[in-house]
């Protein structure tokens, strides 16, 4: 699936600095879409509270939330609802017992007012395994497809770096041409 890229490289149109948020359950893949972008290693521990972590690529900002086991209520994030310019929702693809809870936590996303006008890129991570869930039955399960904003689905392998171009792509400019010269 996909085509492997070695590297991530898009030319950016605009200088302005552009929140993206990243979100998804634990375990989704959040910490390894950041290390792609910025080329750092990340230390993967065991997050028992709250933590935040940020990838500037280009003109972009990336801020992913990883929110402890223990912690039930997600909306830590809600406070930088309002500053993004998009959001990747990343969804473990071999994960099934969990993808209910991650179809109730897009759906939560999608009825937010913050994020009302904002376009939602969803990557349907651990394509690479094989026996996932396939990037098709996860569009047609999420429930998405009347809603009213741009969106865009895209399997793919975060380790491998599979696809990640052509959903990275695809927010970017989307961003930069609805927004590059009104920020």
């Amino acid at each position: 699936m996909g085509t492997v890229v070695s590297s991530i490289i898009i030319k950016p149109k605009h200088i302005h600095k552009f929140l993206i948020l990243v979100l998804g359950l634990s375990s989704s893949g959040k910490s390894t879409f950041l290390s792609q972008l910025s080329s750092k290693i990340i230390v993967k521990t065991p997050v028992t509270t709250f933590q935040v972590k940020t990838a500037n690529y280009m003109n972009f900002q990336f801020k992913s939330w990883t929110i402890g086991k223990e912690i039930t209520n997600r909306n830590p994030w809600r406070q930088y609802m309002n500053n993004a310019f998009g959001v990747i929702f990343i969804i473990d693809s071999a994960n099934v017992a969990r993808f209910d809870e991650a179809k109730d936590e897009l759906q939560g996303l999608l009825r937010a007012n913050e994020l009302a006008k904002v376009p939602f890129l969803i990557l349907c991570n651990k394509q690479d395994l094989g026996w996932t869930m396939s990037e098709n039955w996860i569009s047609e399960n999420l429930g998405i497809q009347n809603i009213k904003r741009p969106w865009k689905v895209v399997g793919v392998s975060m380790l491998r770096k599979d696809s990640l171009v052509e959903g990275i792509q695809w927010m970017i400019e989307y961003v930069e041409k609805t927004n590059g010269d009104n920020v």
